[in-house]
């Protein structure tokens, strides 16, 4: 597997929402909405092919 800047951009998501508890929390630190983060937490899940997090 060849990691590229998205896949990095989504483990920085990932790393923001485990260090917030949470979507929500995390949202701040990304300058996103929660939306936005699940899609970025859904993309990673599918290119990892596990699930992450519990929604």
């Amino acid at each position: 597997m060849r990691i590229s800047g998205s896949d990095f951009r989504l483990l920085r998501v990932f790393d923001a929402v485990v260090r917030h508890g949470g979507f929500a929390a995390a949202q701040t630190e990304l300058g996103v909405g929660p939306s936005t983060i699940s899609n970025h937490i859904t993309a990673l899940e599918q290119r990892l092919g596990v699930s992450l997090c519990q929604r």
